[in-house]
């Protein structure tokens, strides 16, 4: 195998090291990390082979100083974005883990509200083992007062409108 035409042993070689992407859904996540991995086994035997391919013509042995120089700076490339990843994903772990915590505490602070919660209606139940019946006599008599203040407007009624028919009977006939 020499070097095929189209493709350069350094692009065969990037294309061997580039991640393997599928078109698998989001819902398929676990399996679609499996795929991205790095098959670096592959790609140490696609480099192999490229370097054996350049090896065995003598004219490609003047290319091999052009050939490192650029694997060289797409390597560099290559772990400046890796070291940009990682540092993007570390500060996304470390702001994930930083809101679990806080989660976390407000399940505690919840589960402690929810306990001194339990506990004073369990306290009140015990002082008061009538509470449900002294209730309803209270909404009963609270309800009572409300009705008897409504009769009483009621009652009162009559008396207003015949001092107002008196009052306006009156003036009336001092008017005329």
């Amino acid at each position: 195998g020499g070097i095929s035409k189209g493709t350069s042993a350094l692009g065969r070689v990037r294309q061997a090291l580039t991640f393997r992407r599928g078109t698998v859904k989001q819902e398929q996540g676990t399996k679609q990390r499996e795929e991205d991995r790095w098959d670096l086994e592959q790609a140490h035997e696609a480099s192999l082979r490229e370097v054996a391919a350049l090896l065995a013509k003598p004219d490609n042995l003047g290319r091999l100083g052009k050939i490192k120089t650029e694997y060289e700076a797409q390597r560099s490339a290559v772990q400046v974005q890796i070291s940009l990843l990682t540092g993007r994903q570390a500060e996304e772990a470390r702001a994930g883990i930083d809101m679990l915590a806080r989660c976390r505490d407000n399940v505690k602070q919840v589960l402690g509200i929810k306990q001194k919660l339990t506990q004073s209606i369990e306290t009140s139940e015990k002082a008061l083992p009538e509470y449900p019946a002294l209730r309803k006599a209270w909404l009963v008599r609270r309800n009572l007062e409300r009705t008897v203040v409504d009769l009483d407007a009621i009652l009162v009624m009559p008396l207003e409108l015949a001092r107002i028919e008196a009052e306006l009977t009156r003036l009336s006939e001092g008017s005329e």
